[in-house]
């Protein structure tokens, strides 16, 4: 759903979304398809749908540096919000990570550079993370470039060159999912935690 008022080609916008997420989930034993449809408002959604909502900048807080943050969700939730700043009119996102991050947050999945996961899920019952701490060696080149990792945390940390080009590449470059992630969200769901409705109702 475009809520923002802004002009995005929503089309194009589904179009690029499901090609990431087959890329970055899709391996091994594990086929992974995303259904995404256009709706206009939450009521048209079906009860086993999520949403996903682009919202207008201000809708935004910053970071403590001062950048935009592209968007949110809950662990374990159904709702999603992306910032349409971080979105041209094509529908292509300045970060590639952007919605298949928010969307691993639904899965349950911590950012990488969390070393203490004690987070929450939607639900209320606590979010796993032990498992997904573990690579699998064929993963080992996309650790940084995680899609759960944040382009200004590679900087700070110092594993990825401040310059344009540097960062460019890094939001250009979406790594796969490692198998703890993988695993980590079929367990969510196979115990129930997932698809939390925490989608907003109207007032």
């Amino acid at each position: 759903m475009n809520s923002s008022g802004k002009n995005i080609d929503m089309k194009k916008f589904m179009a690029n979304q499901v090609k990431e997420f087959e890329n970055v989930f899709g391996q091994g034993n594990v086929n992974a398809q995303m259904l995404i449809r256009e709706v206009k408002s939450a009521d048209q959604l079906n009860d086993f749908e999520s949403l996903i909502d682009i919202q207008a900048g201000n809708k935004f807080e910053k970071t403590k540096d001062g950048k935009t943050i592209g968007g949110d969700a809950q662990m374990g939730g159904k709702f999603l919000r992306l910032n349409s700043e971080s979105i041209d009119e094509k529908g292509n996102f300045i970060d590639k990570k952007t919605l298949i991050h928010e969307i691993g947050h639904t899965g349950g999945l911590y950012h990488t550079f969390e070393p203490k996961k004690e987070g929450k899920l939607a639900n209320g019952k606590p979010a796993p993370g032990a498992m997904q701490s573990f690579y699998n060696s064929s993963n080992s080149p996309y650790v940084e470039a995680n899609f759960m990792n944040y382009t200004s945390n590679a900087v700070d940390a110092g594993t990825l060159g401040p310059s344009v080009n540097a960062v460019r590449f890094f939001n250009n470059t979406v790594g796969k999912a490692t198998q703890g992630q993988v695993q980590t969200i079929v367990t969510n769901l196979y115990n129930g935690n997932l698809n939390y409705n925490n989608i907003p109702k109207k007032k």
